[in-house]
C-alpha cells in the first residue's frame, strides 16, 4: 500500500526463535512517517501448515465394528451431499470420488477402508501407546478426544496426526461408562 506516494519498506530485524509450531521476532519498517519496529509472534500447528491440504474430522456412532461405523458415516455424508464437488451429479460414492478427481472430496468419502497402519485412502487406529500417553487410557471419552484434537497442539495425539500424509486418516473409539459409543475419524484432504 502506498502512503504519500511512498512505498512502505519492511525488513526482518531479528528472528528470535523458530520451531515447527511458531516463529517470533521483530520487523523494522517505514511507512513514510519514519522507522518503526514491529514485534511479532506467530503460532502454527501442522494442521495449518500443510499447503493445500485441509484437515477434517467426524464422530460417528459405534456400530459394532469400526468398519461398519465408517461405511455408515460415508453413506450419511454422501446422502447429505457434504463433500467437495457435491454439485456434480453422482449416484454413488464411487461416482462422487471419481468426479472429485485428483483433489478428492475433502471428506470421509475419500477413506475407503480400515487399515492396521497409515495408508492412502484408509483410516488406521491411533496406536495404544499414543492413547495411553495422551489420555492415560486406551478408552478415552468423547470430551477427552475433542480436547486433544481441538485444543491441545503439542500432545502425543497431535504428533501422530501430524505424521499422517494427505489422503490418510486415523480413528479413535470413544467410550462412555466403559462401553464404546462413537468412533472419531480425523484425516487430511488430498489437496
Amino acid at each position: 500500500m502506498k502512503r504519500d506516494g511512498r512505498e512502505p519498506l519492511y525488513g526482518l530485524v531479528s528472528q528470535e526463535g523458530a520451531s515447527r509450531t511458531g516463529l517470533t521476532g521483530s520487523v523494522l519498517g517505514s511507512n513514510g512517517a519514519g522507522p518503526r519496529r514491529l514485534n511479532f509472534s506467530v503460532r502454527l500447528s501442522r494442521r495449518e501448515v500443510i499447503v493445500g491440504a485441509e484437515g477434517w474430522h467426524y464422530f460417528a456412532p459405534y456400530r459394532g465394528t469400526v468398519a461398519r461405523s465408517l461405511e455408515e458415516l460415508r453413506q450419511q455424508e454422501f446422502r447429505a451431499r457434504r463433500f467437495h464437488h457435491s454439485e456434480l451429479p453422482s449416484a454413488t460414492i464411487d461416482e462422487a470420488t471419481e468426479n472429485a478427481g485428483e483433489s478428492g472430496t475433502r471428506s470421509i468419502l475419500d477413506i475407503q477402508r480400515i487399515s492396521d497402519s497409515p495408508a492412502d485412502w484408509a483410516a488406521c487406529p491411533v496406536p495404544a501407546e499414543v492413547l495411553c500417553q495422551e489420555f492415560g487410557s486406551e478408552r478415552p471419552s468423547r470430551e477427552a478426544i475433542v480436547h486433544a484434537y481441538e485444543v491441545e497442539d503439542d500432545g502425543p495425539f497431535d504428533d501422530f496426526f501430524d505424521g499422517l500424509e494427505r489422503g490418510q486418516a486415523c480413528y479413535i473409539v470413544a467410550y462412555q461408562e466403559g462401553r464404546p459409543t462413537e468412533v472419531f475419524f480425523a484425516g487430511w484432504s488430498v489437496d
